[in-house]
């Protein structure tokens, strides 16, 4: 099994992130776009289901920027695994200690449940950087007992979910140079000593805790905080290193060119991975943009209410007529497109900039 992993990653790293370019490699080429509904800011539903998918779209747009920051602020061709997931299964491909036994593991009984995630692993060269995003925007300003709370708690939870990340690259290789942080794109630096506020101590960061977080300034200047947090850090480890060996007769293992490369091909192929098979597609440009046209088309801009469950109804988002739906095969049209169309005027002005719908 660990073979075919091996030989899928190797394909996906040739086939895909080998460029002659010092640009990154970014997987997927585009954001998924997960929640794409469009909520109205007046006039809304006041249901906890329609809260929920409006934070969701929230925190899905808080990872856009991180995906934007990677794009554009590097000029070195790392790789870029956004909304990495592994299963059990994939967990004990990579722990060998791990014995698969129903009776001893209650995780061995659901084998294909999802173990563990992050929202960016960035391999490099030498190291793996593993980033968490936490969408805070409610939290700027006075800072109130129950904001340090919710504070605190997305950042303990955003730690604990990259250590576990950490723990699986660890299984693979355990000498890898792993660097782990937390992003809270659109949380100011200047709100930095909110993290300290408390006299209590499970209310409050430590220097190094600290140390670890992305603020809104470093995502918009994202190449001058590497330079400052990743790339000055990877060299300080690999100097140290160096120096312990240099300084005892016992071997002390460093970086290894062929253990990095494993675990690279490893991840790259539990990325594309889905329960057991790999679809190697997931990493072309060309599936990236007939998915993102595909969704356009059908005008899938909201979620239909699920079966068993309830959920407010967008009051900005309407079925299309069958005309449309039949014959365009545009499933949804915004409550402006539909009064457009049901208009009993000859002639109507549409005016508005590029993406708003017109066409």
């Amino acid at each position: 099994m660990e073979a075919e992993y091996l030989k899928n990653g190797e394909q996906i790293f040739k086939e895909y992130c080998l460029t002659a370019k010092n640009q990154p490699t970014m997987l997927p080429r585009a954001p998924e776009q997960t929640y794409i509904d469009k909520y109205p800011e007046e006039d809304q539903p006041a249901g906890p289901s329609f809260r929920d998918d409006r934070r969701h779209q929230l925190d899905y747009e808080t990872e856009v920027k991180m995906y934007r920051a990677s794009e554009l602020g590097f000029d070195k061709n790392f790789i870029v695994l956004h909304s990495f997931m592994y299963t059990h299964d994939q967990y004990c491909l990579c722990d060998k200690s791990h014995v698969r036994n129903k009776k001893t593991c209650d995780k061995c009984k659901n084998l294909y449940n999802k173990e563990g995630e992050c929202d960016f692993i960035i391999i490099c060269p030498d190291s793996f950087i593993v980033i968490e995003v936490k969408n805070m925007e409610h939290i700027n300003g006075e800072c109130t007992t129950r904001k340090l709370q919710a504070l605190i708690g997305t950042y303990r939870k955003s730690a604990e979910q990259r250590s576990k990340v950490v723990e699986l690259i660890k299984c693979i290789n355990k000498d890898a140079t792993i660097l782990q942080f937390t992003a809270y794109p659109n949380f100011s630096n200047r709100f930095k000593s909110q993290f300290q506020l408390s006299e209590m101590t499970e209310l409050r960061l430590s220097d190094d805790e600290l140390s670890t977080i992305i603020f809104e300034e470093n995502v918009y200047n994202f190449n001058a905080w590497w330079a400052d947090n990743v790339t000055q850090a990877i060299s300080s480890i690999r100097r140290v290193s160096e120096e312990t060996v240099s300084n005892t007769e016992i071997p002390i293992s460093g970086y290894n060119q062929d253990s990095h490369e494993k675990a690279r091909n490893i991840l790259l192929a539990i990325w594309a991975t889905d329960r057991n098979k790999c679809d190697q597609s997931k990493c072309s440009l060309g599936r990236c943009i007939m998915d993102v046209n595909k969704q356009l088309k059908e005008g899938r801009i909201t979620f239909e209410p699920k079966k068993g469950n309830r959920r407010d109804q967008n009051p900005g988002v309407v079925k299309a007529p069958d005309v449309i739906s039949n014959y365009v095969g545009v499933l949804n049209l915004t409550t402006q497109q539909n009064s457009v169309f049901n208009s009993s005027e000859n002639m109507l002005w549409i005016n508005g900039p590029a993406g708003t719908g017109k066409t």
